[in-house]
């Protein structure tokens, strides 16, 4: 008989204790997603073409902005690959803006210099143009299996993108997606569930319960944007937003609608479970890292 403890599926035990998604999705105000053949090391940026990449990305997106570096399933024997730049410029919020170009491995740092030193234009976050599939398998077993099994399973989706991505985090809630322009990060899906996520047919309400969310906003507003999408529906991600976090317990978060329908959310905040966070096969009494689940206890509107 074995002595070793039981291979533990983070993603599997995230659901079986109900971790809490929401609060958990990757901050960043620039996604550089950069066309790289298979296979990936655990650390995309430890490959020397995509570090460098970022390094130039990081020194041209200008002063306290951050990034975050995609890789996207590539051609290996294509002469060019492509790089997609989403950026969220300034606030309020409306929108990742989508630039795209061009170029052969070596040329890459260039283009990417290119697009994030262009000129910052509005985006609107209602249609889905671009879903991006975690499907990085020597980073976690779960992202490889299920997220794998999710992007063979989508069908074509009318004018929507779709990637096989590298880490977005949160492998515990496999499969994952970041859908843009909204730059939303979501957990636990399945082909129906993204499906109606991307045509705004599933209900908002359901939806926002596997949302991780909005990558432009921090955690504590990312639980009060969910909370606000829940109740409004999915015209909430129409709406300019700029959210603050006045204390351990409070958001504001203010908005301004195409309608002309403004005002803002005092939304109070409880803080609840300290969640492991369990690398795959591992056990979760042994994580070195938590996650703090944030709940909504009460929100209210200020117009």
């Amino acid at each position: 008989m074995s002595n070793e403890a039981p291979s533990t599926r983070c993603a599997a035990w995230a659901r079986e204790v109900g971790v809490t998604p929401v609060g958990t999705a990757p901050r960043a105000d620039v996604f550089v997603l950069v066309e790289h053949p298979l296979p990936w090391p655990s650390d995309v940026a430890s490959d020397p073409l995509l570090a460098s990449v970022e390094e130039v990305a990081v020194l041209h997106v200008g002063a306290g902005r951050s990034v975050r570096l995609q890789a996207a399933v590539g051609d290996a024997d294509a002469p060019t690959r492509r790089v997609v730049v989403f950026a969220a410029d300034g606030r309020p919020f409306t929108g990742y803006t989508r630039s795209e170009g061009q170029g052969s491995p070596d040329q890459l740092a260039e283009v990417v210099a290119s697009l994030v030193r262009s000129p910052p234009t509005v985006a609107v976050a209602t249609a889905v143009t671009d879903v991006l599939v975690c499907t990085h398998g020597s980073r976690d077993t779960c992202c490889g299996s299920l997220g794998t099994r999710l992007w063979l399973d989508l069908q074509d989706l009318d004018g929507v993108r779709i990637w096989r991505t590298s880490h977005t985090g949160g492998h515990r809630f496999a499969p994952t997606a970041i859908t843009f322009p909204d730059g939303n990060c979501w957990a636990h899906l399945d082909s129906t569930r993204l499906s109606g996520i991307v045509s705004r047919r599933l209900p908002a309400a359901d939806a926002a319960n596997h949302l991780r969310g909005c990558a432009a906003f921090d955690p504590a507003v990312q639980v009060a944007d969910c909370a606000v999408l829940a109740e409004r529906g999915w015209s909430w991600l129409g709406a300019a937003r700029f959210g603050v976090q006045r204390n351990d317990h409070r958001v504001e978060l203010c908005f301004e609608a195409p309608n002309d329908d403004r005002g803002s959310y005092d939304v109070l905040l409880d803080v609840g479970r300290r969640m492991p966070v369990p690398d795959c096969g591992g056990d979760p009494c042994a994580a070195t890292k938590f996650q703090q689940e944030l709940t909504v206890a009460h929100l209210r509107m200020w117009t």
